[in-house]
């Protein structure tokens, strides 16, 4: 699959993980299209045409994967101590 079929996929499925995960998981889809970040990262040229396509999306599959086994740890950490606790640790490196 190639072109705007490739293209209008992509655009679906980051659709959907954008309405299941959240605002957090837009927010790193509109950062991974930044010149600057695709630079900094080596997926990028110095125009900010994607030159590694492979490790740009191998980048967000890892932040996907760390989501899901966040969501996992968190739910055994909230058993475990409580709701209470766990969001006082899950916001306590935000303020």
């Amino acid at each position: 699959m190639s072109g705007p079929k490739l293209l209008k996929l992509i655009i679906a499925v980051s659709a959907m993980a954008i309405s299941y995960e959240g605002m957090s998981q837009g927010v790193m889809g509109a950062v991974n299209v930044t010149p600057e970040y695709g630079r900094r990262m080596g997926f990028a040229d110095e125009n900010g045409d994607v030159i590694r396509p492979s490790l740009q999306g191998g980048l967000v599959s890892i932040y996907y994967a760390g989501a899901l086994f966040g969501a996992f740890w968190a739910g055994q950490f909230s058993d475990l101590y409580g709701r209470k606790c766990s969001l006082a640790e899950s916001m306590s490196p935000s303020v």
